[in-house]
C-alpha cells in the first residue's frame, strides 16, 4: 500500500471546506448587502472588450465615473464583427437603457454607442449582402444574445434606420420577437442544448434578465422570466460548493478543476447567498444584482441549500434533430435553420444539407472538424438512403439523460449512455468533486495539448459510454484502431486531497469527509508526462474500464475502512463489460451493449423526464413546473408558450 499525505494545514482546510456548509456560511448577509459586495469586486474587474462593460455597469450602479478608455475599445471591437461581439453588444444596450441619460455618458459617448447600435448586424437574414460572416450565431448562447439585441435594439429605437438591411428599428424589434419566442418556447418545453454548461448559463442569463428588465411586451417578460427561473433551478439542483460541478454539454478546463471560476461561479454565491472566495467578473452576476424586477424564487434558493443526506436528482435536457422535425422546423428553411444549429447538428444526415446551403448563403467557413465534403459524398453515394449515412456530428448536443447525487461531502454528476464511440468536442460526460479543486473524471484525449475542442483534459477524441448510479460510475472507452491517442486517463489532482492511498490497484483520496476511489482495467499507470505527474494516471489501451465509488464518513465509516473496503473488492474486466463487487456489498455490470446491473436490478439510463427530483417532477413535454422546497412552493408556468417555428410565431 502506498500513502500518500497531503494533509493541509486547519487554516486552509477551513478556507476551502465546502462554502455552502462552513459556519461562515450559515450567516447569509442581506441581499442588497450580497449585490453590493459583488458588484464592488465586479468594478474592479478587467477583461477582454467582450466582458468588459460589465465592470463598467457595476462601476455606474455604485455611482462611481467610467473608464472611457474602457468604452472606446468596445465601440472599436463590436464593428468589427468578429466573433464575442454579442457579448459587448449586450451589455452596451443594457448600459444605454438604464444610464443613457446618466451625465456620467457623456454626450459625445452616447451618441457614438447609438451609432454602433444601428450599424450592428443583429442576425443573419435571407436577404443578406453576400458579404463574410465572422461573428458565431450557431449556438444556443449566441443566439439568445443576437435575438435579444435585435428585439431591444428596435425598441430602443424603432424609428431608426438600422444600416444593415436598411429597415427601421420597429421591423427589428417585431423580428427579433419571434426568434425570441421560438429560443424561449424550446427552451421552456425541453432545457438547454448546452446542458449545464458553468460559462454559457451565464450567458444566457445576461440575454433573458435584459429581457426581464428591459422588454416592454408582457410576453416576452413573463417568458424570459420563466426560462430564467428554469435555468437558475438547474444551478440549484447541480451546483456544489459555489459552482456547477456536473456533467455539461460544453466544458472548459479552469471550469472543470474549480467550477466557481466560471461565469456562473458568482450567479450561485450572489444568488443562493454560498460564500465563495473566488469571485470572477460575470456579466450574468453583474445584471443579477442590478436588475430592479427579478429575484430568485426562494423555492429555488432553499434547493440549493438544502443538504439532506443526499439529494439523486435525474433530468432530461435538450431536444433532437428528430423532435425538431416533427414540430416543423425545416432545414432548408433559413429561419429554420437556427434551431438545428443551437443543438450542433451541424452534420447530421437528415439536416445537413440545409445546414450546408446556410453556410453557403451567408458565406461561413467550415466551422466542425468534420469534413464537410465528405459528408456531401456520403450522402451522395447513399442515393436518398439517409439511413445509410452515419450520425457523426462531434458537436452534437441532442439531448442528456443526466443523474447527479449530491451529499453533503461530495457530488457526482453523468450523462447517462450519450452518444457512445462518437466523436466528441467539449461534452464533458462525468465529473466528481468534493469541492473546491478536488475534481476528477477521465477522457480519452482529442488532442495532445490545453488547446483546441475536444484538447487533452476537455471534451473526448471518442465518447466513451458512461452511466451512473447514485455514488457508482462506470465508464467504458472504446477508442478506434486509427486514433493516434490509444488510450484513456483519469484526471486525479493528489495534492488537492488531504490524504490519498494507493492500493491493490486503486487511488483512493479523502477531502474533508468525502471519499473517492478510481481504479481502471486492465490497469493505471502514472503519466510519462512530466507537466502532469501530480494530476494524470493513464489506462493503455483502447478499451478500457473505469470505476469510480465515492463515500462519505457519516455513511462509511472512517477513512480508513472506506480504503479497506475497496480495495478488497473484485474488479473483473473482458471485451468492453467490467463487473464490479464489495465484499458483503454492492455488486454492480456494466458493458458496452448491456445494462447497467446493481445488485440485480435493470438502472435505466434513457428515457428521463424533464425534472425527477425531490423538489419537482415534470415529465417531458410539460411546460408548467411546480417546485417545491422546506415548505415553500414556486410555480413557473410557460404553458402558454408556444413551440414551434419562426413562421408559426405572431
Amino acid at each position: 500500500m502506498a500513502l500518500i499525505t497531503t494533509r493541509r494545514s486547519l487554516l486552509r482546510a477551513a478556507a476551502f471546506a465546502p462554502a455552502a456548509f462552513s459556519a461562515r456560511a450559515q450567516q447569509v448577509p442581506s441581499w442588497e448587502a450580497r449585490c453590493q459586495a459583488y458588484l464592488a469586486k465586479a468594478a474592479e474587474g478587467k477583461s477582454s472588450p467582450a466582458q468588459a462593460l460589465h465592470a463598467e455597469e457595476a462601476k455606474l450602479a455604485l455611482g462611481r465615473p467610467i473608464d472611457p478608455a474602457v468604452f472606446n475599445s468596445v465601440l472599436e471591437f463590436i464593428p468589427t464583427r468578429r466573433d464575442l461581439v454579442d457579448f459587448a453588444m449586450a451589455g452596451l444596450l443594457r448600459i444605454l437603457y438604464v444610464y443613457g441619460s446618466d451625465p456620467r455618458i457623456p454626450a459625445d459617448l452616447k451618441h457614438r454607442m447609438e451609432e454602433v447600435v444601428l450599424n450592428f448586424r443583429p442576425w443573419l437574414y435571407a436577404e443578406d449582402p453576400p458579404v463574410k460572416t465572422n461573428s458565431v450565431y450557431w449556438t444556443e448562447n449566441h443566439q439568445a444574445l443576437y435575438s435579444s439585441i435585435e428585439y431591444l435594439a428596435g425598441q430602443l429605437y424603432p424609428e431608426g434606420k438600422f444600416t444593415w438591411l436598411g429597415k427601421p428599428g420597429s421591423w427589428h424589434l417585431e423580428h427579433g420577437r419571434k426568434n425570441l419566442l421560438v429560443w424561449l418556447g424550446l427552451r421552456a418545453r425541453y432545457g438547454f442544448s448546452e446542458w449545464l454548461s458553468p460559462n454559457y448559463y451565464a450567458e444566457d442569463l445576461i440575454a433573458l434578465l435584459n429581457l426581464v428588465d428591459l422588454a416592454r411586451d408582457s410576453a416576452i417578460v413573463k417568458a424570459a422570466r420563466g426560462v430564467t427561473d428554469l435555468a437558475m433551478l438547474d444551478l440549484a439542483l447541480h451546483s456544489f460548493d459555489g459552482g456547477v460541478r456536473a456533467c455539461s454539454g460544453r466544458s472548459y478546463l479552469p471550469n472543470l478543476k474549480d467550477a466557481r471560476t466560471a461565469a456562473t461561479g458568482p450567479v450561485i454565491s450572489l444568488a443562493f447567498g454560498i460564500d465563495s472566495p473566488i469571485q470572477p467578473l460575470s456579466g450574468a452576476a453583474v445584471s443579477l444584482a442590478t436588475s430592479k424586477i427579478y429575484r430568485v424564487p426562494e423555492a429555488i434558493v432553499a434547493i440549493a441549500g438544502a443538504r439532506p443526506a443526499e439529494t439523486l436528482v435525474h433530468e432530461m435536457s435538450g431536444f433532437s434533430p428528430e423532435e425538431a422535425l416533427a414540430l416543423g422546423f425545416k432545414p432548408e428553411d433559413p429561419a429554420d435553420v437556427f434551431t438545428y444549429w443551437t443543438m450542433q447538428a451541424y452534420t447530421h444526415p437528415r439536416i445537413f444539407a440545409g445546414i450546408l446551403a446556410a453556410a453557403r448563403r451567408w458565406n461561413i467557413d467550415q466551422f466542425t472538424a468534420e469534413s464537410w465534403e465528405a459528408k456531401e459524398e456520403e450522402i451522395r453515394r447513399a442515393a436518398g438512403d439517409l439511413g445509410k449515412v452515419a450520425d457523426n456530428s462531434a458537436t452534437a448536443m441532442f439531448g442528456a439523460d443526466i443523474e447527479t447525487y449530491r451529499t453533503p461531502d461530495y457530488q457526482v454528476s453523468t450523462a447517462q449512455d450519450y452518444r457512445k464511440g462518437k466523436p466528441a468536442f467539449q461534452q464533458q460526460i462525468w465529473l466528481a468533486s468534493l469541492g473546491g479543486t478536488a475534481s476528477v473524471w477521465t477522457s480519452h484525449p482529442g488532442a495532445d495539448n490545453e488547446q483546441g475542442r475536444p484538447s487533452y483534459w476537455i471534451g473526448n477524441g471518442y465518447m466513451p459510454r458512461a452511466a451512473q448510479h447514485k455514488n457508482l460510475v462506470m465508464v467504458l472507452y472504446r477508442v478506434p484502431p486509427a486514433d493516434p491517442r490509444p488510450f484513456s486517463h483519469v484526471y486525479f489532482p493528489v495534492s488537492e486531497f488531504d490524504e490519498v492511498r494507493e492500493q491493490a490497484g486503486w487511488v483512493i483520496g479523502r477531502k474533508g469527509e468525502g471519499y473517492i476511489a478510481i481504479a481502471a482495467r486492465p490497469g493505471m499507470t502514472p503519466t510519462t508526462r512530466k507537466e502532469y505527474a501530480a494530476v494524470e494516471r493513464v489506462s493503455d489501451a483502447r478499451e478500457s474500464a473505469w470505476i469510480c465509488r465515492m463515500g462519505r464518513k457519516a455513511v462509511d465509516g472512517p477513512f480508513e475502512r472506506f480504503v479497506d473496503r475497496i480495495a478488497k473488492a473484485t474488479l473483473e474486466y473482458s471485451q468492453n463489460r467490467v463487473s464490479y463487487r464489495e465484499p458483503a456489498g454492492m455488486k454492480a455490470s456494466f458493458g458496452w451493449d448491456e445494462d447497467l446491473v446493481v445488485d440485480g436490478r435493470k438502472i435505466p439510463l434513457s428515457g428521463y423526464p424533464r425534472y425527477d427530483t425531490p423538489f419537482v417532477r415534470v415529465t417531458r413535454g410539460e411546460q408548467v413546473y411546480r417546485v417545491r422546497c422546506g415548505g415553500l412552493t414556486h410555480v413557473i408556468d410557460l404553458a402558454g408558450l408556444k413551440v414551434g417555428p419562426f413562421r408559426n410565431m405572431t
